[in-house]
């Protein structure tokens, strides 16, 4: 028997059992296929969902730490860092950063301002971190970042002051069901 047949009239074909032998193959590996196809677009959201909320912790601890290494006094730290409403902490940063630029630029203050923006989803409740500098148009430095008042230990995210030079900034950002956290150890430049 080869995989075609003659028919009585001399014609070509596929015999009904060919048909049927084939079409019981590729019942069992059309499931197998797609399930694989499901997983790995699954799989690809998960790590870009990862690299995402990675890139938005990095980015939040490199402004603050920048920022709070150059802050003129250690600032007063009400409710860790946010103001009572949990939605903002400022720095006062002195330039010159240097007692070489100190000799032929003026000292000035400047002033950034932190807020956490709420989104407008209930649950799981996260904010946009926005700079502003000087009084001028905030800029986004996070996203999905994760915030809960009261702070305490537990808290996902949080700035204050360990000491009179140091800071502690921790950052949590999540999406679904991916959280990512990071801790950072900020000293204060003394001039």
């Amino acid at each position: 028997m080869g995989f075609f047949s003659l028919s009585e009239d001399g014609r070509r074909g596929f015999t009904l059992i060919e048909v049927l032998v084939a079409l019981a193959i590729l019942a069992l590996i059309v499931p197998i296929l797609s399930l694989t196809t499901v997983q790995i677009i699954r799989l690809s959201k998960t790590s870009q969902d990862t690299a995402y909320i990675v890139r938005q912790v990095q980015n939040v601890g490199q402004w603050v730490s920048d920022d709070a290494t150059q802050v003129a006094v250690p600032p007063v730290l009400v409710n860790n860092g946010f103001t009572p409403s949990g939605s903002q902490f400022i720095l006062t940063l002195k330039y010159p950063l240097t007692p070489a630029e100190a000799l032929s630029i003026p000292q000035i203050l400047h002033t950034v301002v932190y807020t956490l923006i709420p989104n407008a989803t209930p649950s799981p409740q996260w904010f946009t971190l926005t700079r502003s500098f000087d009084g001028g148009s905030p800029i986004v430095v996070g996203d999905h970042i994760l915030y809960t008042t009261p702070v305490s230990v537990n808290s996902p995210t949080w700035f204050k002051l360990i000491s009179g030079n140091a800071y502690e900034l921790k950052v949590t950002a999540q999406i679904g069901n991916t959280s990512k956290t990071r801790t950072y150890d900020i000293q204060r430049r003394v001039t």
